[in-house]
């Protein structure tokens, strides 16, 4: 999935039921918490209240992005 609009923790909900994954239930503090890690990667901007936050990342840029944070989880994982 490559967010393209405004994201927020209730679209997170959304969409995991949206895409099947089944047995899979998050709640919306889960869901809330789930969105600081995109955060913290520079992916989306910070939470406004219940507004949707900003996605920071063009999707033409979202290869680069993506192959940057599995280059720094592997290399996170072989600590």
């Amino acid at each position: 999935m490559v967010p393209t609009g405004p994201s927020s923790a209730g679209r997170r909900q959304a969409t995991a039921d949206h895409v099947g994954i089944v047995g899979l239930r998050v709640g919306f503090a889960l869901a809330g918490r789930l969105m600081d890690v995109p955060e913290h990667c520079g992916i989306v901007g910070p939470a406004d209240g219940s507004k949707a936050r900003d996605v920071l990342v063009k999707p033409d840029a979202w290869d680069d992005v993506l192959r940057e944070l599995r280059a720094e989880f592997t290399l996170a994982a072989d600590d």
